[in-house]
């Protein structure tokens, strides 16, 4: 794992600087004044290879690496949860500060497994904000293997996104609208889903 001052590494310094660590297809202003529209019309929005092919190796190497500490609470949530180091946490609020000119106050990293889940939860609050959360696995997912994140809102209309790994689902949420995170099953034992979400 990277040291804490992750920008003594110098391949992590070339592509920070140079912010190729975004896919160039995000680099076209074009594309962006698209993205930025379409948020503002659907109010949500998902974005595919999100990283830099090169990058992603490193990213995902930093985010495998970390320590991850079960976090369980019945009727509301089981999966593992861990710190994110400063690489993590600096690529995440740069790409949404520059680009997407969203501010972040808060980010979680979470790793789900066979038999993690999130539910939906009356005690839950969920204060209409704009949430943006990266996606990433190694494996390639099928329905069954559950492990869906799916979107509810306050009339009960559900939205889902199947796991792609290194996507970025930026949405605006409103007041009453929740989020969880499909039963993964056994037929994706030997899978993993890293959600890395930013508030």
């Amino acid at each position: 794992m990277l040291e804490h001052n992750f920008l003594d590494n110098s391949d992590i310094n070339k592509y920070y600087f140079n912010r190729s660590y975004l896919n160039k297809s995000y680099l076209n202003k074009d594309n962006l004044l698209k993205i930025r529209y379409q948020l503002k019309i659907n109010k949500s929005i998902i974005l595919f290879s999100i990283l830099d092919d090169h990058f992603l190796k490193l990213f995902q190497r930093e985010i495998d690496q970390l320590e991850y500490n079960p976090d369980f609470k019945l009727s509301f949530y089981s999966c593992k949860k861990a710190r994110p180091n400063q690489l993590i946490t600096t690529t995440c609020k740069s790409i949404l500060k520059n680009y997407f000119k969203k501010e972040i106050k808060t980010i979680n990293l979470y790793r789900f497994g066979w038999k993690d889940y999130t539910i939906l939860n009356d005690k839950l609050k969920s204060p209409k904000c704009l949430e943006a959360i990266f996606i990433f696995s190694k494996e390639k997912w099928n329905e069954d293997d559950g492990g869906n994140i799916v979107y509810v809102d306050a009339k009960g209309r559900e939205t889902v996104v199947p796991i792609t790994n290194n996507s970025l689902i930026i949405k605006q949420k409103e007041n009453g609208e929740k989020r969880y995170l499909k039963y993964i099953n056994s037929g994706a034992k030997h899978k993993t889903i890293f959600l890395i979400e930013c508030l």
